[in-house]
């Protein structure tokens, strides 16, 4: 007996329903039924179906209201944290836009340098940056600042004033400062502009010698120190000190662009990845540095900082005077992910041009020596040994 078309229909429709509440059965127990209690990868069925009834009972029962959004980059960063390697991470987007503008050696801002005044915590501008919007706007060092945009920043914390200027998205930002030597509180105009940040800062000392620190590797490092080193050659310079005791490192780039505007020819460092795959990085030797040096190094000396130390201490170029340094021998890389978040994770160790794996172990300086409360003994030293050097 053949079925009518009306039957049909119904079947039809009776067993798409049926489906459909298979389906929610599936999807149900994948949810709730009791998660595998043996180890599994982040990737796996059971993980999903565990974050599912985590966020299951936090819509529930959670009392507070919920950003899923900071939840989800929680996760991830807390995936990547699951490596238990403090140099690998997690940014979103907008945070790795803030890194990469650091690295590079750029920020957006007005041009001040911001402290925190000991003897009553007031936030003063300890230096404006010549030229800067600032300066052009009338900020002048010493100013105490008052308001940024209207909103009370005479207590707040350096890091605190910093963040608020930098997440300013407006091309100009309005700030209150209090000038004690006319007592006046001046309220300024001042342009939010791309600015360069100095990671090199130069000094002519007594008896022709140059002093140079730098505080980090950025893209702009090698340039700074460049222009540093011409001034003081232009200055008479008979040696140099090169104080790297509060640089914590920065970009290989950075730190290689540096090492090969002045070192002689021949290997500066290497890497080699978990594949063994080996890269070397080499100083072409065309403007090479012709006075003694000596190298400030500490425990606070590390990264790329301890990569242009053990370069300067293989191939004898300078002396290493301090204490024994920090003891990071290993490089992270960063890759972009679909949505413009940012994975860094360490990819390989690096080695000084004679081999030596410096990581947990530090460089040990040719002279350690230890600082007093007092007295710079490290800076005394090299000054010591400089001078015999240049009268030779």
């Amino acid at each position: 007996m053949m079925e009518s078309g009306g039957g049909k229909k119904k079947s039809f429709i009776l067993g798409a329903v049926c489906a459909v509440i298979v389906m929610i059965l599936i999807r149900q127990a994948v949810v709730y039924l009791p998660v595998s209690p043996y180890v599994t990868d982040p990737d796996s069925l059971s993980a999903s179906k565990k974050t599912r009834q985590i966020m299951r009972y936090v819509d529930r029962y959670y009392l507070g209201n919920v950003d899923r959004q900071q939840l989800a980059d929680t996760m991830y960063l807390g995936l990547v944290a699951g490596l238990g390697d403090p140099y690998s991470t997690y940014f979103t987007k907008d945070e790795y836009e803030t890194v990469t503008m650091t690295q590079h050696g750029e920020y957006r801002g007005i041009g001040i340098t911001i402290t925190t005044r000991a003897e009553d915590g007031l936030l003063q501008i300890l230096a404006v940056t010549p030229d800067g919007p600032a300066e052009k706007a009338g900020v002048k060092d010493g100013d105490l600042v008052r308001k940024i945009n209207g909103e009370d920043f005479s207590h707040a914390t350096t890091s605190e004033a910093a963040e608020a200027i930098r997440g300013i998205e407006e091309d100009t930002l309005e700030l209150t400062v209090y000038r004690e030597s006319t007592e006046e509180e001046l309220t300024f105009t001042v342009s939010m502009e791309k600015l360069e940040s100095y990671s090199v800062r130069e000094t002519m000392l007594e008896d022709g010698i140059g002093y140079i620190e730098i505080t980090s590797f950025t893209t702009l490092t090698a340039k700074q120190f460049d222009e540093a080193r011409k001034t003081l050659e232009e200055e008479g310079m008979k040696a140099l000190i090169v104080d790297l005791r509060i640089n914590r490192g920065g970009l290989v780039s950075g730190v290689y662009d540096t090492l090969n505007s002045f070192m002689p020819e021949g290997l500066l460092f290497y890497t080699e990845n978990k594949n063994g795959s080996r890269k070397e990085f080499s100083s072409k030797g065309e403007n090479v540095l012709e006075v003694p040096m000596a190298v400030l190094v500490s425990e606070n000396t590390a990264s790329a900082a301890e990569i242009f130390s053990g370069a300067v201490k293989d191939h004898n170029v300078a002396v290493l005077i301090g204490t024994v340094t920090f003891g990071k021998g290993i490089v992270q890389d960063s890759y972009v992910l679909a949505d413009g978040s940012v994975l860094k994770l360490t990819v390989s160790h690096y080695y000084t041009p004679n081999g030596t794996d410096i990581h947990t172990f530090g460089i040990t300086p040719d002279i350690e020596i230890e600082n007093t409360e007092e007295e710079d003994l490290q800076f005394e030293k090299a000054v010591e040994i400089l001078k015999e050097k240049s009268a030779q």
